[in-house]
């Protein structure tokens, strides 16, 4: 198991712990759409399609979206960001990979998707040079 995929399992485990009718599914997405909560019945929904790598980031960042809360309407755009970066920094925490690591070897690495690598490393650049 690698160190992101421990992060997501502890994540979940303390999800049903708050939740304990916490329902994780699989099911058909739209195309641009890896993953879903719907916070009236609990439910998280990961694309059919998703392989592992996809299917752990997705969660974890659908379980990020559950610890946070459903936001308002007006600011959907800035908490989908927050999430991302978030969902990120815990998969791949800046400090566990050198800054010249390309995303697909830390993807490949961690086992996580390569669109959440990437932003691990812009962020873990991005501190560096602060």
């Amino acid at each position: 198991m690698s160190p992101a995929h421990a992060v997501v399992i502890a994540a979940l485990h303390e999800a049903l712990d708050a939740v304990p009718e916490l329902c994780v599914r699989k099911a058909d997405l739209p195309p641009s759409r890896h993953g879903h909560i719907h916070y009236p019945s609990n439910t998280i929904t990961i694309a059919r399609h998703a392989d592992l790598p996809l299917f752990s980031s997705a969660l974890m960042h659908e379980l990020v979206h559950l610890r946070r809360g459903p936001g308002f309407v007006d600011e959907v755009a800035w908490e989908e960001a927050r999430v991302l970066r978030e969902t990120a920094l815990l998969l791949a925490p800046p400090d566990s990979f050198p800054s010249t690591t390309s995303a697909e070897h830390l993807a490949n690495h961690l086992g996580i998707d390569t669109s959440v690598a990437r932003l691990a490393l812009q962020l873990a650049r991005r501190r560096r040079v602060a």
